[in-house]
């Protein structure tokens, strides 16, 4: 059986425990236009936005929703080694 497992560096490690305050580390940068949300009554709305890391090629998305965790390691292509 193959089972495939993603590889990110360590400081993609450390961003996936960060807070909706915590910043981006030095590698991540930001792709695509951010995706704004308007609430529904209360007239609150949150931001998503995508970060690829220059290192490891990790993608992330960043969430303001209150529901959410803020920082999102989402699979991607070029990151998966096989064992």
């Amino acid at each position: 059986m193959k089972i495939n497992r993603m590889t990110i560096c360590y400081l993609c490690n450390k961003q996936t425990e960060k807070s909706k305050y915590g910043s981006a580390h030095t590698h991540l940068q930001k792709t695509g236009e951010q995706r704004d949300f308007v609430g529904a009554g209360d007239g609150e709305g949150y931001f998503e936005q995508d970060y690829r890391c220059t290192t490891c090629k990790a993608i992330f998305t960043l969430s303001t929703q209150k529901i959410n965790l803020a920082w999102h390691l989402r699979p991607s292509d070029g990151v998966e080694d096989s064992l």
